[in-house]
């Protein structure tokens, strides 16, 4: 729950694990990462959404503009409010996701002018991410785990205590050890991502 989340990024113990960034963190960097050119597309909307407030429109267009008004404010409040707290990642911004896509789901489509050169930019860009964050930045976690595994149940002496420390990545899954349970009584195992 929000609630709890709010509760465990305001603790000064855990953000000692986990680390301060500045409050511009989620709209300079992370919003970018999230969303591409989704984010230009919401800065538009909101230009667009102010504007027409000041014309308040009757009729149909005033459901179409109160339902806009709402996924905009949604977006922009909800990114105001998740920058209030001291730690910020990328994937605190993961709900933003379906307000913004509704948003932006009209500039994507085929009566628009620039909807081809829109869907060839939003597919390089989920491309050249899945590249980077998929294989340069988190390649060397899962192999490095398998190599670790190896050396953990093939050595000669046991060990007593092994401490395996990661730096910037996320906190690699341990299961991928894979030790037998016989091994967890003589020796003690910790995993630790520092960064």
């Amino acid at each position: 729950p929000p609630l709890n989340s709010l509760l465990y990024n305001m603790d000064p113990a855990n953000l000692a694990l986990h680390g301060i960034h500045p409050r511009w963190t989620h709209i300079v960097v992370n919003k970018p990462i999230i969303m591409g050119p989704l984010a230009l597309i919401l800065v538009a909307e909101l230009y667009n959404v102010v504007r027409a407030l000041a014309k308040v429109p009757v009729g149909a267009s005033r459901q179409q503009l109160a339902v806009r008004l709402m996924l905009v404010g949604s977006t922009w409040c909800g990114l105001g409010l998740l920058s209030l707290a001291p730690h910020q990642e990328a994937r605190f911004l993961l709900p933003m996701l379906v307000p913004a896509l509704l948003l932006a789901s009209p500039y994507f489509s085929e009566k628009r002018p620039f909807a081809r050169p829109l869907w060839g930019i939003w597919l390089a860009f989920n491309v050249c991410l899945l590249l980077f964050f998929g294989v340069v930045h988190q390649g060397g976690v899962v192999p490095s785990l398998a190599s670790i595994q190896h050396d953990l149940t093939h050595r000669s002496d046991s060990p007593q205590s092994v401490h395996i420390i990661y730096h910037h990545t996320y906190m690699p899954p341990r299961h991928l050890l894979g030790y037998p349970a016989a091994f967890s009584q003589s020796f003690s195992l910790q995993v630790e991502d520092v960064g």
